[in-house]
């Protein structure tokens, strides 16, 4: 599954469009990327206190209040997932009976129910953001740009896509291991193998467990570049 320890990553994809909005204070794009970096400590660092007013932006609220959101929706996802393991998925002794398929259906499934539930959470974001919006300085173009710039720019992110992903395979998982559990009688394990006799239900396992696999090639091959994308913007931004 998708690494949990940078709590940063989660929000980063908001940058993009915070590079899109009015800054009347703020001329150079270096000290831009600072201060909207300062805001982004601010929230990882619950005692860390806000920019005095007169260094502060018109949007400098709206994103605290949706950074924190999303801060929220992180930690739960994190308290959820915590002892959940999925580095046994598709191993011989996972099928080794009713027991074992069930536990594993039932890991993968409360797994599942989290990573919606925080996919859900990015989707609720930017009506948070623009109810904050809507009581700050900004003129209702100034808003609309804003509004488009954050919407475009979560459509965008890499960790978000990483996260769809990871559904889709859990999605395969728990196919895979519900038809598992429905012909269980016809699974054997041997010598640390899967044996499976009867060729109709050897078809359509050996085709589940393709599509699984294929699932998850794609989410090893999006993690990383969505990790790469997290620390380039951190570095640019000063994230810490």
């Amino acid at each position: 599954p998708l690494g949990t320890k940078d709590r940063s990553g989660q929000w980063l994809f908001l940058m993009g469009a915070v590079n899109q909005s009015p800054n009347q204070r703020l001329q150079s794009k270096a000290d831009f990327e600072q201060h909207v970096g300062s805001i982004v400590n601010q929230v990882l660092k619950s005692d860390a206190k806000p920019l005095p007013a007169s260094e502060q932006s018109n949007y400098d609220n709206a994103m605290r209040v949706g950074l924190t959101h999303i801060k929220k929706a992180r930690e739960k996802f994190e308290a959820d997932t915590s002892g959940i393991s999925t580095k046994d998925i598709y191993s011989p002794e996972t099928f080794a009976n009713k027991k074992a398929i069930s536990l594993t259906l039932d890991k993968v499934n409360r797994f599942y129910a989290a990573n919606q539930e925080f996919i859900a959470a990015f989707g609720q974001f930017p009506n948070v953001v623009q109810q904050e919006l809507m009581k700050s300085s900004m003129s209702a173009d100034e808003q609309e740009k804003f509004m488009n710039g954050l919407r475009g720019a979560s459509t965008d992110s890499l960790s978000i896509k990483a996260f769809n992903s990871q559904s889709e395979w859990l999605k395969s998982v728990a196919l895979l291991y519900s038809y598992a559990l429905s012909r269980d009688r016809q699974i054997r394990i041997a010598k640390g193998k899967i044996t499976i006799n009867d060729e109709a239900t050897r078809t359509a396992f050996n085709k589940l467990l393709e599509v699984s696999q294929s699932q998850r090639k794609k989410v090893k091959e999006l993690a990383p570049k969505a990790d790469q994308q997290r620390e380039d913007i951190k570095k640019q931004y000063g994230i810490q």
